[in-house]
């Protein structure tokens, strides 16, 4: 199993491979949530998850309290309520599962590590305009910033009124990225010292 964290403003998968082992415990959840929240602030930040026992847990609502993120859990049997992962899912599932048999976890890990590198940051993506999501979270991150900077420096504010323009540009992306349009992701490569396949 793998445990999974989707930025929804920019469908970038984060640190995907935190959780890949045969079973999902609450732990491992509050380990993920810790990890993120150290590498993005998650204050103030909407978690959406299903009704896994591990997230129903009061040790990971307590966590995700303390960190003041806010915990959204979707209807019971509505996976199209958690569309952006359920269709990450899909696309990993067909592009790196489907294709290879892993003879052990250390394998699948590094495997699924390459996978997400070249999904962020080597997979043009049609529905972000055939640019990859690293590419689109820098430019999201861009405009956060510089949005942030002119609003505090003309109103005196740390932070920006919500405007129009920053409604506008904070909104999710609504849209499938299960379209066959990229490239496949191939990891196949021959071992130069012993031309084994890999």
């Amino acid at each position: 199993m793998v445990l999974s964290a989707v930025d929804y403003g920019y469908i970038q998968p984060k640190d995907h491979s935190l959780g890949i082992q045969s079973s999902i415990r609450k732990k491992d959840v509050i380990d993920m949530f810790r990890y993120l929240h150290i590498k993005y602030d998650l204050k103030g930040v909407i978690i959406r998850n299903d009704n896994g026992s591990q997230f129903l847990a009061n040790d990971v609502r307590r966590t995700l309290q303390e960190m003041e993120a806010r915990q959204e859990f979707t209807h019971v049997a509505t996976p199209e309520e958690n569309a952006y992962i359920e269709s990450f899912h899909s696309i990993q599932q067909r592009e790196l599962y489907c294709r290879y048999q892993f003879l052990s976890y250390y394998e699948a890990k590094k495997h699924i590590d390459e996978y997400m590198h070249w999904y962020n940051n080597q997979r043009k993506h049609k529905n972000l305009g055939r640019i990859t999501p690293q590419q689109k979270w820098d430019q999201g991150m861009a405009l956060s910033t510089l949005m942030q900077s002119t609003f505090a420096a003309d109103d005196g504010l740390s932070r920006p009124v919500d405007t129009a323009v920053t409604k506008q540009a904070n909104q999710p992306l609504c849209m499938s990225l299960d379209k066959p349009a990229a490239d496949a992701y191939l990891c196949i490569r021959v071992d130069q010292n012993h031309g084994q396949h890999y």
